[in-house]
């Protein structure tokens, strides 16, 4: 072989094909024998994963191996056919990316609904979902913790490295996304600090189908596992809503307590000692009128005063208050 095959080679094996497109290849340094799924993590729980669970997040390395499995991941339907008379294969590293990602997923999915995200504590059917973003932390932080003997480590993963993969699995119809809306705080050129509503993308749910194409459980298995984990959630859920009544209880009592304190210490005096002054450019107001507009200023600096003091409670700051400014002179003269 000459030397200038030698340089387009450049260690590869040599083109099945010779003579035809000589310049096609793996450049990237990527060695598709030794992807870097093998050595990944999913990420780290405080129990013992189910081994439903552990057998799909094995699975999907079925992407990688089996290109037939997801054929428009492991083929470029779209192009035209090769010399051997099949779809061009996709890109080696492009599968092993996919591979890393949806083990992630499958490691922080919800297998009752199938959710990659984390369920509210005790309220039913509300979801805080992972963006791309995140899901790339947890991608980023899983091969930081091994040692890859590949050009591509951890230190060189974009953001990008997530949404291709996400991208790639979402025009299969495998996984459907989300747009989530975030409040992050921006700090100025002047280094003051403004709030600021983001959108990003975030995967809303895996579809069961494609768990079941990865070949790791039946269908009955899947919907017994996914039964299972709906009941514990369901338990999980019952026990904390049960915690946070009576925690909210005792927190609405104390904070009863504290509004009832600086009401009685607030200096909302009765209006009928302290007559406002007329104004009589308005004909239809009148004096009752007047007298209930200067008790909702005074009520509502109180009210000021108690957010800043800490008190959030407003359903005890209401309560504490009268709504009008008869009841309250009531208040005041039967307290005197």
């Amino acid at each position: 072989m000459n030397s200038h095959v030698d340089i387009i080679l450049h260690g590869r094996q040599p083109y099945a094909h010779p003579g035809h497109d000589l310049g096609s290849g793996n450049r990237c340094g990527h060695d598709p024998q030794q992807p870097r799924f093998l050595k990944i993590k999913p990420p780290p729980t405080k129990k013992q994963r189910p081994w439903q669970q552990e057998a799909l997040i094995k699975s999907a390395e079925n992407l990688y191996y089996d290109r037939d499995l997801i054929p428009g991941l492991g083929y470029h339907l779209d192009r035209p056919l090769t010399l051997s008379g099949m779809p061009p294969k996709s890109r080696s590293d492009g599968l092993d990316n996919i591979v890393i990602v949806c083990k992630t997923m499958l490691g922080l999915m919800d297998y009752s609904s199938y959710m990659i995200g984390r369920p509210h504590a005790y309220k039913k059917d509300v979801w805080s979902y992972y963006s791309n973003y995140e899901l790339y932390k947890f991608v980023q932080a899983e091969l930081a913790e091994n040692d890859y003997p590949f050009p591509l480590t951890a230190d060189k993963i974009t953001p990008s490295f997530v949404d291709r993969a996400i991208a790639a699995l979402k025009e299969q119809g495998m996984l459907k996304t989300k747009t989530i809306y975030r409040i992050v705080e921006v700090r100025n050129a002047d280094g003051s600090v403004t709030l600021s509503k983001r959108a990003s993308t975030a995967v809303k749910r895996l579809e069961p189908w494609a768990l079941l194409r990865l070949g790791a459980l039946t269908k009955q298995e899947l919907e017994d596992f996914s039964s299972e984990c709906y009941e514990r959630l369901k338990k999980k859920k019952a026990r904390n809503r049960k915690a946070h009544e009576a925690t909210r209880q005792a927190k609405i009592e104390k904070t009863q307590q504290e509004a009832l304190k600086m009401r009685a210490g607030a200096d909302v005096s009765p209006v009928t000692e302290q007559p406002p002054v007329r104004v009589k450019t308005d004909p239809a107001r009148n004096y009752e009128q007047d007298l209930q507009e200067r008790y909702n200023r005074d009520r509502n600096a109180a009210w000021s005063q108690a957010f800043d003091d800490g008190l959030f409670d407003f359903t005890s700051l209401q309560q504490a208050w009268p709504k009008s400014w008869h009841d309250n002179d009531i208040w005041c003269k039967q307290n005197e």
